[in-house]
């Protein structure tokens, strides 16, 4: 537990990738202010819960999307690496997000 003025931040060691996306989820679920994310390489269509068949409310885009829509403020920044020899056609893909999760501008 993490504590930094009046709140107090929970976090948890995780050893499979299931779970640290599933404590990702469970953390998104909880914001009630805002949510940041910083990626190089974001993919709206990730499902934080498996199977996806039965959790398709956990696709990234649509929970992010719900959460908006109950007011949180959704900060998604999305950088391209500058002469890497590792781009891809693929890192572009995060600049659609704001119109793809259909969030108020300015989405940043």
């Amino acid at each position: 537990m993490v504590r930094r003025s009046d709140r107090t931040f929970h976090y948890r060691l995780t050893h499979e990738i299931t779970d640290f996306f599933w404590a990702v989820s469970e953390l998104l679920e909880r914001a009630t202010e805002s949510i940041f994310i910083l990626d190089w390489w974001l993919s709206p269509e990730v499902f934080l819960r498996r199977p996806p068949s039965q959790y398709p409310q956990y696709r990234l885009d649509r929970l992010l999307a719900k959460k908006a829509e109950q007011g949180v403020k959704v900060h998604v920044i999305v950088y391209k690496e500058v002469g890497s020899k590792t781009q891809t056609d693929g890192s572009n893909e995060g600049s659609l997000t704001c119109e793809h999760l259909r969030l108020p501008k300015p989405c940043r």
